[in-house]
């Protein structure tokens, strides 16, 4: 079997992963050709804020790439196949965040994914594309030129079958959607559980793909040796994590202050929690991947607190996510906006109050969330859960997750409404500390850093030329950014 391996990142753990991959269909007799383009991408995903200086360092780099691969017997190449002046425009019809989500490139949609990266760049939601339009033709550019590298690549090696990270970005929806239409088997890698740093994962779609998400942690539960009594003991281990702040991914939980609740807060009322997310991972994933009834968070908390206002005794609480305030600005102020054209149906939290989510959750009466991990680590405690967007959890079984307005508000004026089963938080949690593939080669000492055969993708070593090089692409090519 002929095996492409195809990298667009340069982040050590991704490449770390592919070189794992590569070795294991070595082993296994198989022709295996690996790629990296992304010194030659005019955006790079993560390094947006130095990316003329970054392709100078990616370019070091690759050094260590070519010893790497050299200690493990792996074919490399750095050629895209493409111009070095390749460049591409979206089309002037494109004048809002819609208008590219629904734009489609030869029956691909590649105007989501240019959106995504553009999302999660900018820390903007709801992005205004005139305010980015610099930042905006980089990353077009740099989708349109992995599409063209990737078919130079498919022409010339003719895979079998092909390996990528991740599938949601412009810089990798572009190879999922070619093999897809081209019919060429391929495979997506990222991360396994959250708390499994350890370890790796191979999917047949892209993670942020929820529906499939939630069949995966299904199929791993009943797929698993352990007996349910040992797999919910692993699974509370997480919650205990989480709680505690020791997880392994970052935790948002050291601001708050144990056992405070909101000032006036009253147990003998029906106090409802919203505890909202930082979406922006989440917020163009795939046009038809969606099952939410809310285009966006300010819809739903807006429909929720007309919907409580009506009820008496009643009080309706909006936790903003720890994160937001300090890094994703726009987000906050949109949020400040918001609350302040709700008034009195809403008691704000802010992000940095130092209010207990934990002592929050449990007072609460009724839970209501996004994408939150809350979501899904309230009913281990008792607590109802109503899941509003659809989310890594919302088909488990833990969680409420309405199919109408209509649905939505009943369960939100029954104020005797029973916690669901918990079976569902446990198998995700069980999930994110058990799932994936343990490494063999690769040696993480982060959740972004490692050494492949003793070797660290990092370990660049920048003189007086380098630096004063680094300095003049950044002045002169990005200075408006």
């Amino acid at each position: 079997m002929k095996v492409l391996i195809f990298d667009t990142w340069m982040a050590p753990y991704h490449v770390g992963t592919a070189l794992e991959i590569a070795e294991t269909h070595i082993a296994q007799g198989d022709r295996v050709q690996y790629v990296n383009i992304s010194a030659s991408l005019p955006f790079i995903e993560v390094h947006h804020r130095r990316k003329y200086s970054q392709h100078w360092v990616l370019r070091k780099k690759y050094r260590n790439i070519v010893a790497m691969c050299k200690k493990g017997g792996i074919p490399c190449s750095f050629k895209t196949g493409v111009s070095p002046f390749f460049t591409f425009r979206l089309p002037d019809t494109i004048k809002t965040a819609t208008d590219l989500r629904n734009w489609h490139y030869e029956d691909m949609d590649l105007g989501i994914s240019i959106l995504s990266s553009l999302i999660s760049q900018t820390r903007d939601a709801e992005p205004e594309l005139k305010r980015y339009q610099h930042l905006l033709s980089l990353i077009a550019t740099s989708c349109l030129k992995t599409l063209a590298s990737f078919t130079y690549w498919c022409n010339e090696f003719k895979p079998d079958r092909v390996y990528f990270v991740n599938g949601r970005t412009a810089i990798t929806r572009p190879i999922l959607r070619y093999c897809e239409k081209m019919g060429i088997d391929f495979r997506t890698h990222e991360r396994g559980g959250n708390e499994n740093v350890n370890s790796y994962s191979i999917h047949t779609t892209f993670l942020h793909d929820l529906a499939s998400y939630n069949q995966l942690i299904e199929k791993h539960w009943n797929e698993a040796i352990q007996s349910d009594i040992e797999k919910i003991a692993i699974a509370n281990q997480f919650y205990e994590r989480l709680r505690s702040g020791k997880k392994q991914w970052i935790a948002f939980n050291d601001l708050m202050e144990k056992g405070v609740l909101p000032n006036g807060f009253n147990p003998h009322q029906n106090n409802v929690v919203y505890f909202t997310s930082s979406i922006t991972e989440f917020s163009a994933i795939d046009a038809n991947n969606t099952e939410t009834l809310f285009p966006n968070q300010y819809d739903s908390v807006r429909f929720i607190a007309n919907v409580l206002a009506e009820m008496p005794n009643t009080v309706f609480y909006l936790r903003l996510h720890p994160n937001t305030k300090k890094s994703f600005p726009i987000e906050y102020k949109r949020w400040l906006e918001f609350v302040d054209e709700m008034g009195k149906k809403i008691q704000w939290i802010d992000g940095d109050s130092g209010v207990d989510s934990y002592t929050l959750m449990m007072m609460a009466n009724k839970i209501v969330v996004s994408y939150s991990t809350v979501g899904i680590e309230a009913p281990v405690y008792d607590k109802p859960v109503i899941a509003v967007q659809n989310a890594r959890y919302h088909k488990l079984g833990s969680t409420y997750f309405p199919k109408s307005e209509h649905e939505l508000r009943a369960l939100l004026q029954d104020t005797q409404l029973a916690p669901l089963p918990k079976i569902g938080s446990y198998k995700f949690a069980y999930f994110q500390m058990t799932w994936g593939i343990p490494f063999k080669n690769y040696e993480p000492s982060s959740r972004f850093l490692g050494r492949y055969r003793g070797m660290d993708l990092d370990a660049v070593s920048l003189g007086f030329f380098d630096r004063a090089v680094m300095y003049l692409l950044d002045r002169f090519k990005i200075k408006n950014l």
